[in-house]
């Protein structure tokens, strides 16, 4: 059977990949890390595989990334219901990741990034951090104690896991919503979620089945909107109010 080329390449030699809205356009775009260059596909309006390189337009992700990426991932890092991204490496750099400030523009985060951060590390850490900066095995974000901010999990290149947590005040705890399918539910996924709140798009957001939630951040309490559509059934919507902390949301259950 004749397939579709699609115009996303990923280099020669090994690569990873991930999926993010990073515009808030509501199209999914595509980040790859490959060993001899990164490249980002932005989702062009039209249908289709109707994708554009744009990496030389995308801020400081262009000159602060470098080759021999072995997992990335788009995540709302700074609690903003921004698609933020995260690379890890297994050459020799510590990970990097980088803010997105919207409409597809990255900025280096260098309060977060460990070779930079280093002498404001604990000394008991330090010899930690110079482990991380000689790459790693694999890399990911998630909320691993519970307060609703997203934590950096490395395995270092000798075999050691650690986890670096992000700091949330308790006078400002994070706010937002943490969306899931749960496996009982009757619908399979991944599913497709675009948010809206303020006003303003949050984009769209990749919610799989029976994973951990997805966490999409709230610069402030007030409403929040989802709206998604099962495959072969109707457009969803559903409005959560958000206040102080993060809400749950089970879109397999009312």
């Amino acid at each position: 059977m004749p397939q579709d080329r699609i115009p996303i390449e990923a280099g020669p030699g090994s690569f990873a990949a991930c999926a993010g809205d990073f515009g808030q356009d509501g199209l999914p775009d595509v980040f790859i890390a490959g060993d001899a260059r990164n490249r980002l596909y932005h989702n062009r309006a039209g249908g289709g595989w109707n994708y554009e390189e744009v990496l030389q337009w995308s801020g400081e992700v262009e000159y602060i990334s470098r080759g021999g990426g072995i997992a990335v991932q788009a995540a709302d890092v700074t609690g903003d219901g921004l698609q933020d991204l995260f690379i890890a490496y297994g050459t020799r750099m510590a990970p990097h990741i980088l803010f997105n400030l919207g409409s597809r523009c990255f900025q280096h985060a260098r309060e977060l990034d460990l070779s930079e951060q280093r002498g404001a590390i604990e000394k008991t850490d330090a010899n930690l951090v110079d482990h991380a900066g000689q790459g790693q095995q694999a890399g990911y974000l998630g909320d691993f104690n519970g307060d609703g901010a997203l934590d950096m999990a490395l395995v270092l290149g000798n075999g050691d896991v650690c986890v670096f947590p992000r700091k949330v005040s308790p006078d400002s705890p994070a706010k937002g919503i943490a969306v899931s399918l749960s496996p009982g539910a009757e619908r399979a996924g991944p599913v497709a979620v675009t948010v809206a709140a303020e006003r303003r798009s949050l984009g769209c957001w990749t919610v799989p089945a029976g994973g951990g939630p997805v966490l999409i951040g709230a610069r402030q309490a007030g409403p929040v909107q989802l709206q998604w559509r099962w495959p072969g059934g109707e457009i969803q919507t559903r409005r959560v109010k958000v206040k102080e902390s993060v809400v749950p949301v089970d879109l397999g259950r009312p």
